[in-house]
C-alpha cells in the first residue's frame, strides 16, 4: 500500500483507511447466498477489495487467485454425487476465502497503525516506522535506544543510562557539570505545578525504562500486537517531546 507521511493523519483516516476498514468488515459478513454463484460473487468482491487496498501483487491477492481457480474447477463437478460434492467444496472455499480476508484486514490494520507511527516525535518515528510491520520488537527497542542517545546529546553527557537521564527532570536535584537539569517551559519554580510536571516526567521516563526498554529489548520471542506497540511508542514519543523542548540548565545557573 502506498504511504504519504506528509498528509495529515485525520485526512488519511477519513479519506482512505476508515472506508477501507468498513469495506473489509462488510465483506466479512458475506455471503448470504451460499450457492456456488453466491460464493463466486463474494470471492470476486473480496479479490477486488484486496487488490485495490493491498495491491495486485500482494500475497493475499495471489491467494485469492488460487481460490478463484478452484471455483472454476468446482463448476465442472458432475455425476450423481454432484450436490454433496458441491456443498462440501463451497464450504471449503468460503472458509478459505474468509481466512484470506481476515489476514488482509489484519495487514491493512497494521498498515494503518504504521501510519500513526509517522506522526510521533522524529526521535521515535524515524527508527520505528520502517520496522513497525516487520519487527515490532526492533521498532520499540531501537526507538528507546535512539531516545537515550538523543537525550545524552541534548544534555552534552556521555555514557549515561536511561534511568539516570530521567533524573534530569528531578525538580529537587541541583544540576552538576556531569548531570545538567532539564526544566519544562511554562512552570514557575516553587509551585505545585512545577513539582508535578517535573516529577511526573521523571517518573514516567523511569517507568518507560523498566516497562518498555528493559522488558522488550530482550523478549523478541513474545509477540507484540500493533496496538500495544503503538502505545509503547507513544509513551516514548511523549518523553522525547519533553526532552527536546525543555531548557537545559547547567550548574552555574542553578536549578
Amino acid at each position: 500500500m502506498s504511504r504519504d507521511p506528509e498528509r495529515r493523519w485525520d485526512e488519511l483516516l477519513m479519506q482512505r483507511y476508515l472506508p477501507v476498514h468498513w469495506r473489509f468488515q462488510e465483506l466479512l459478513g458475506y455471503p448470504e447466498d451460499r450457492s456456488l454463484d453466491g460464493i463466486h460473487q463474494w470471492c470476486v468482491a473480496v479479490q477486488s477489495a484486496i487488490r485495490e487496498i493491498l495491491g495486485h501483487d500482494h500475497e493475499r491477492s495471489q491467494d485469492m487467485m488460487q481460490v478463484r481457480s478452484r471455483l472454476f474447477q468446482a463448476q465442472g463437478i458432475v455425476g450423481w454425487r454432484r450436490e454433496q460434492k458441491m456443498r462440501r467444496e463451497v464450504g471449503h472455499l468460503r472458509a478459505q476465502t474468509f481466512g484470506i480476508l481476515c489476514l488482509a484486514a489484519e495487514e491493512e490494520a497494521e498498515d494503518r497503525m504504521a501510519m500513526r507511527v509517522v506522526a510521533l516525535h522524529p526521535w521515535i518515528a524515524e527508527p520505528a516506522a520502517p520496522r513497525f510491520n516487520s519487527d515490532r520488537h526492533a521498532a520499540v527497542s531501537m526507538a528507546a535506544s535512539n531516545l537515550e542517545t538523543k537525550w545524552r546529546e541534548r544534555l552534552g553527557v556521555d555514557q549515561m543510562s536511561f534511568g539516570f537521564l530521567a533524573e534530569s527532570f528531578d525538580p529537587k536535584k541541583t544540576p552538576t557539570a556531569s548531570h545538567p537539569a532539564l526544566r519544562l517551559h511554562g512552570y514557575t519554580k516553587g509551585t505545585a505545578d512545577f513539582e508535578s510536571a517535573h516529577k511526573g516526567a521523571e517518573l514516567m521516563a523511569k517507568g518507560c525504562v523498566k516497562g518498555i526498554r528493559n522488558l522488550h529489548a530482550h523478549r523478541a520471542d513474545v509477540p507484540i500486537s500493533p496496538g500495544y506497540a503503538l502505545e509503547m511508542l507513544g509513551s516514548l514519543s511523549l518523553i522525547a517531546r519533553w526532552v527536546a523542548t525543555a531548557e537545559v540548565v547547567p550548574p552555574k545557573q542553578g536549578s
